[in-house]
């Protein structure tokens, strides 16, 4: 659930979801006050990525320059189809898009790359804690498993929602292994010839009413309550309604290379804390430009960039035949850093755009810039 002091900053939403995600909805509306309004402009029920492609494209025709909170209710490979589709999509606006990730999805994207994820605003939860000696200490054996017999397994990620099973089984194994060793003959009356007794009577009738329930049961949920240990989701502890407790969910997005930092923490006790993201950036005396030729790609469009006018009988070669806005502009940086460029027109005399019979998946400019026929692209 999203929690509502990480809404106050937004003023409207728009939210496309599954049917689950209607019920998430209206138990934001119940967190609602006269001081604490939350506007939602409109609400899709989405069966796949395409629906909600064609949703936003719809409401992108309408409000095109308008600033869209988009909250996405739903798998995590339907949450990547939609934000990849939408980065791709060339008519689609960008800047003014901020994609929230409900549920734990991010925690899908743990160890892998997407990089239309850096192309637009991504924010989203985890509760894995992949610092933790616990995970640390998991992946290597996870990795070693064979994924035909453990589906899932042989990779160095694991989803949230695995992670929340092994959990529990890591629980229940901690829970029982403190009950016997107390007392390791406690169920030795209730198995018996293969059979199971409750208060000394042969089987548990389930449609007993009132229930008659477990005659160990109230000890063993003693038990589970003071459950003390780390897993992969961070403090596996309960409090005494049976609640976990003393357990946090990160708030994460995704930066410009597609790599996912930590901006807040919301916890069962402290609410919502920011905490400043950590951004790794190059010391500026590890970067390096002084004696490198770097190859510019651009396209002719006055006035940005146009071929030099010359006298009859004089031929200009290279970055001088050029002029225009990108000339002089290329020219300033690389003055600036100390560094050369080759100025070349793109061979196809496109922009950009996606393209299934290029190698790279993109034509122009773009396609240039991914294949490294380029360094950077000077666009008008």
């Amino acid at each position: 659930m999203i929690p509502k002091s990480f809404l106050q900053e937004l003023d409207s939403l728009v939210v496309a979801c599954s049917i689950a995600g209607l019920l998430k909805l209206q138990h934001i509306f119940r967190l609602t006050t006269d001081n604490y309004k939350l506007e939602v402009k409109v609400v899709k029920r989405i069966a796949n990525a395409t629906d909600a492609n064609a949703f936003l494209r719809s409401l992108e025709s309408r409000e095109r320059e308008s600033l869209k909170y988009v909250v996405l209710d739903c798998s995590a490979d339907t949450a990547r189809k939609i934000i990849v589709n939408h980065v791709q999509d060339i008519y689609m606006g960008r800047r003014n898009y901020h994609f929230l990730l409900t549920s734990l999805v991010m925690d899908e994207y743990l160890n892998s790359q997407v990089l239309e994820f850096g192309a637009i605003n991504v924010t989203g939860f985890r509760i894995l804690q992949p610092a933790s000696l616990d995970f640390k200490t998991f992946v290597p054996a996870w990795q070693s498993l064979d994924p035909n017999r453990w589906p899932g397994a042989g990779t160095q990620y694991i989803s949230a929602e695995s992670a929340l099973m092994y959990d529990v089984a890591k629980v229940i194994l901690d829970a029982y292994s403190r009950l016997l060793k107390r007392n390791p003959d406690i169920f030795r009356n209730n198995f018996r010839r293969g059979e199971v007794y409750n208060n000394g009577t042969r089987g548990i009738d389930c449609r007993r009413a009132p229930v008659l329930p477990w005659e160990h049961g109230e000890r063993i949920t003693r038990i589970f309550k003071k459950t003390s240990i780390q897993g992969l989701t961070g403090n596996l502890s309960f409090n005494e309604l049976g609640y976990r407790a003393n357990f946090s969910i990160d708030v994460v997005e995704m930066t410009v290379t597609s790599k996912m930092v930590k901006i807040a923490e919301w916890s069962d006790h402290t609410n919502l804390t920011m905490v400043p993201p950590i951004r790794k950036r190059v010391p500026e005396s590890q970067i390096i430009f002084e004696n490198k030729t770097y190859i510019v790609t651009s396209i002719l469009e006055e006035p940005y960039l146009m071929k030099k006018k010359t006298e009859p009988g004089v031929n200009l070669d290279g970055n001088e035949s050029f002029e225009g806005y990108c000339k002089d502009l290329a020219d300033l940086i690389a003055d600036n850093l100390k560094f050369s460029y080759v100025l070349k027109l793109v061979n196809d005399s496109n922009y950009g755009g996606l393209d299934s019979n290029s190698s790279v998946g993109w034509n122009g400019m773009v396609g240039e810039l991914i294949s490294k026929v380029s360094r950077h692209p000077s666009l008008p």
